[in-house]
């Protein structure tokens, strides 16, 4: 492993739990706080989140520093304006002009968007190390 940066695992992990936490069932017959109301809202984004986010951070394991540095400013742009782009879009919508972008689809599309961007990075990064390695040799 070239870069033994922990922190992106510990974060997903610990934002798949709250995921997880809002994501359960109320259950009325015990005195718990009753945290079923944002199982849509702020359960399901969080959850597709952080498991895009520990893909990630698997991979950054085992990639060089400078392709971790290069990912880290791109996630530090990125992951703000996808938030940002999840907190703005309804719950639900009335699908009136038949479009419906609801906050379940949005999560996917930044998820997913993140994700692959992320591996382009990544992996043009790693072959572009890679090629200047091999051209000084």
């Amino acid at each position: 492993m070239k870069n033994k940066n922990f922190l992106p695992i510990v974060l997903s992990a610990v934002l798949f739990l709250i995921a997880v936490i809002f994501l359960l069932p109320c259950d009325s017959s015990r005195n718990f706080v009753c945290q079923g109301k944002y199982g849509e809202s702020l359960g399901q984004p969080l959850a597709l989140g952080s498991v895009s986010f520990f893909l990630i951070s698997i991979i950054l394991l085992f990639v060089k520093k400078e392709v971790f540095v290069l990912w880290s400013k791109f996630a530090l742009v990125a992951i703000p304006l996808l938030v940002l782009w999840i907190i703005l879009t309804p719950v639900t919508c009335g699908a009136a002009l038949g479009v419906c972008l609801d906050k379940e689809l949005v999560s996917w599309y930044a998820s997913i968007s993140f994700l692959i961007i992320s591996l382009i990075i990544i992996i043009y990064k790693s072959l572009q190390i890679r090629s200047k390695i091999d051209l000084t040799k």
